[in-house]
């Protein structure tokens, strides 16, 4: 069994004999934390919780720095009430803050730390009950106090339905000092040898090295089941396959590069339409009355190889599978129903076939899928959705067979009304894949705020009469509540219209990667009309989107096709951009 060297070896001398570690190593310590498993921030934490006879009350205001399974000696001998146990840091050292019942608090120190930690640490308890409430340290570098989940009030935690005991931003990114295990852990989260030191190594549930830390680290987030497992919903009757530990290395690792690029300056070119695009090439006959692009895979295959290959040549850094209008309630309305399966495969397998086509020397772009809220029908269906719990079987089948067929990141698209949205994010979340939330077909009120539908009165109503606008800013802050989205895009949107869109998503909150991939046309059901602009004039919008927004990921929905990324990607490499002058 291959295993590697521990850290506090790897650091033994300096920290050997000391109260405290070395400042740079702590710096490196939160520092890997953000990198690996927070790379889009983290969350902030303004919560209240009580001790077990409810005599001692606090509340917590801070930041989560790391939500993790621990195996390390340190908890099973002194801090911790199970094994492994679910540990939170949270930032900073003092925000813990007893509302009620002081008299009740009790501490008692551990005088001398060793192996991964130096000095003292004092545990604070409940006299009374024994409820051990947080841990803080001597050693100035650790700036968390360390806490665990249970001791919050349920009340406030989140989830529709609600979830008794439960709050998704504390759920576990990863197991740390899995090599101390008691047991092996059944599940799907990263099992860290030790800690999580980029380089240090990862396990599977064996415990047997598979490979080493990077940044990003998957994000198994949540995956209750052993790593070939699906999610049996037994309210719906549905499942979605979650990608196993292996898929989720791999595509975390290929959404890594984008991810980096965006955050430390630079500027990531996507592809542009592809379904209005083979109808350029194909004709109208290529756009289905019923689905619109539905059949393309099927039926003008080459086409839309073709179309990503043009795409590949422009020198787009992520290709998108063609299964926007794919789902089987898109597909059963164009009387191809039976068909779910082998569309959504060949598509992902016409991405692969054209960037194997490509030269060598060409960087792999990621592979993306799309899992959009698209309603499938002809142009009198507008507002006509499956029930329900047809509509989540539909996506959960779409977004299992999406992963089983390869795909890097699932693009959520469409999202134009939350209550809506929400079926198709369940699905996108379950799979562990990394999940850009984009906001598709965004208007204006006559404010000139941006604004989304929402079904206020009854939340699982899919019918057009039940829904009211609400302020972007407002619908979409559920959307981005979990560790696997890490981008957020508004597409389909027109170029006039896009930039207020992108404020709204800064203004919702979201401080992580921003795109665009607008729309150029109009829509006059079911084909496309093509009205094309001056490139310069879209990389002038481009500029601006960047400078106000900080939108770095960009590229073209319908009607912009391969021209326009071409322009994009000569206007990263000229470096232009980077002055505020559009080149």
């Amino acid at each position: 069994r291959k295993r590697a060297a521990r850290w506090c070896n790897l650091y033994a001398s300096p920290c050997a004999g000391r109260s405290e570690m070395p400042a740079e190593l702590w710096a490196n310590l939160f520092d890997s934390l953000a990198k690996a498993f927070y790379p889009t921030g983290n969350p902030d934490i303004h919560m209240e919780g009580h001790c077990k006879c409810n005599k001692l009350q606090f509340r917590v205001d801070g930041t989560l720095t790391a939500a993790f399974m621990c195996h390390c000696s340190m908890c099973r001998w002194y801090f911790a009430q199970a094994n492994p146990s679910h540990t939170l840091w949270i930032e900073p050292a003092t925000a813990l803050t007893v509302i009620e019942g002081q008299e009740h608090l009790k501490q008692w120190t551990v005088e001398r730390l060793s192996r991964n930690l130096r000095g003292q640490a004092t545990v604070y308890f409940c006299g009374t009950c024994g409820t051990n409430i947080n841990v803080r340290f001597s050693d100035p570098g650790a700036r968390m106090t360390l806490m665990w989940p249970w001791n919050f009030k349920f009340a406030e935690w989140g989830g529709t339905p609600p979830r008794h005991g439960y709050a998704e931003i504390f759920s576990p990114r990863f197991h740390a000092h899995y090599e101390n295990r008691s047991v092996d852990a059944e599940d799907s989260l990263p099992k860290l040898a030790d800690i999580w030191l980029e380089g240090m190594a990862v396990t599977n549930n064996a415990g047997d090295a598979i490979g080493s830390i990077t940044f990003p680290m998957p994000n198994a987030y949540d995956l209750q089941m052993s790593s070939d497992a699906v999610l049996a919903d037994a309210a719906l009757g549905a499942c979605v396959h979650r990608a196993s530990l292996e898929q989720l290395h791999a595509a975390w690792g290929a959404t890594r590069s984008l991810l980096q690029e965006a955050q430390t300056g630079g500027l990531v070119v996507l592809d542009g339409g592809t379904g209005t695009e083979v109808q350029r090439i194909a004709g109208t006959q290529s756009m289905d009355n019923r689905g619109w692009s539905c059949n393309q895979v099927q039926d003008f295959g080459d086409v839309v190889e073709q179309v990503h290959c043009q795409y590949c040549s422009a020198g787009a850094q992520c290709i998108m599978a063609n299964t926007y209008a794919t789902s089987r309630h898109v597909l059963e309305r164009a009387g191809i129903g039976s068909h779910v399966e082998s569309i959504n495969v060949k598509a992902m397998d016409l991405v692969r076939s054209a960037i194997a086509k490509q030269p060598k020397a060409v960087v792999k772009p990621l592979i993306g899928a799309s899992l959009s809220c698209h309603r499938g029908g002809d142009e009198n269906a507008f507002g006509v959705w499956p029930d329900s719990d047809s509509l989540q079987r539909s996506f959960n089948e779409q977004a299992s067979i999406l992963v089983k067929s390869g795909a890097e990141a699932i693009f959520l698209e469409m999202i134009f009304c939350q209550s809506l949205a929400m079926y198709a994010w369940r699905a996108a979340v379950e799979t562990g894949l990394p999940v850009f939330v984009c906001l598709g077909d965004v208007r204006l009120d006559e404010t000139g705020q941006p604004y989304m539908w929402w079904s206020p009165s009854n939340p699982k109503s899919l019918k057009a009469s039940d829904r009211e606008k609400i302020p972007v800013v407002e619908g979409l802050k559920p959307l981005l509540e979990h560790p696997s989205v890490v981008g957020v895009f508004v597409h389909h949107t027109s170029i006039a219209d896009t930039g207020p869109a992108l404020k709204a998503v800064r203004e919702a909150g979201w401080k992580g990667p921003l795109g665009a991939y607008p729309d150029q046309g109009e829509h006059v059901w079911p084909n496309w009309t093509f009205q094309d602009i001056p490139v310069e004039n879209f990389i002038a919008a481009a500029q601006g989107w960047l400078d106000e927004y900080d939108c770095r990921m960009i590229g073209g929905c319908c009607g912009l096709g391969p021209r326009y990324i071409k322009a994009l990607h000569e206007w990263k490499h000229s470096g232009a951009w980077k002055d505020g002058g559009a080149g």
